[in-house]
This record gives structure tokens, sequence and C-alpha cells, in this order.
């Protein structure tokens, strides 16, 4: 992984002007990616407490709900560094898979929109 540190950016209308669960997602080998990338977003929050306790060692999953408006910074990765792939899901409102898979990032910033969310790579 090389993520080190992300911020998260939410339009003033993002959800319907709903809070966004968000759900930041460390997978640590690939047969457990097997299983959780083909998830949308509502299957992963849907099933997310049963894969956390099939998958102990493989998984391991951050959640916050953010409210339009908000914008955060972490500095650090809250789901440690040591996986096979970053996940985000988003449990928008509307349709959509509204899952990503973080690619070999150091820095992005996570804009949660009003009907799905972008990752965009961060050059500071």
């Amino acid at each position: 992984m090389h993520t080190e540190r992300f911020a998260v950016r939410v339009q003033a209308r993002a959800n319907d002007n709903s809070p966004v669960p968000v759900d930041l997602v460390l997978v640590r080998d690939k047969e457990t990616l097997g299983v959780v990338l083909p998830l949308t977003a509502r299957q992963w929050f849907q099933r997310r407490d049963q894969l956390l306790r099939d998958h102990p060692g493989s998984l391991h999953a951050e959640h916050w709900e953010f409210v339009p408006g908000q914008a955060r910074r972490f500095d650090r990765l809250p789901v440690g560094r040591s996986g096979v792939a970053l996940i985000i899901f988003a449990d928008y409102l509307t349709p959509g898979a509204h899952r990503a898979r973080v690619g070999h990032l150091q820095r992005f910033t996570l804009v949660l929109g009003e009907r799905d969310f972008q990752v965009v790579p961060d050059e500071n």
C-alpha cells in the first residue's frame, strides 16, 4: 500500500443533502479481495459485519458518516498500510456501485458529490 494520508470534502448538496456513510476497507489478501471487490456499496453495508467476522485477519474497515459541507483531513491511514488493496464504499441514496479501489496514490481527496464520489489524486 502506498497511501499515506487522505482528505474528505463533502459537497453542499451531497446525497440529497443527507449524511453519507463511508467505509474505508483494507484488504490484506487476494482471495478476500475477490470476495469484496465485486460488491456494490449497498451490498457491502448489508454484509459488512458478517464479512468482517468471516475474514478477521484479512479485512479491516473504518466507518464514518460525513455531512454535506464537511471537510476533514486524515494525516495517517486509519486502517494501516499492510494490504493488497484499499477500497472505498459510500452508501448513497441513489443507485450505483458507489465503490472505488484506490490505486497507488500516496495522497488523495475523497470528494463526496451529489450522486456519487470521486477519488482525486492529491499533489500536496
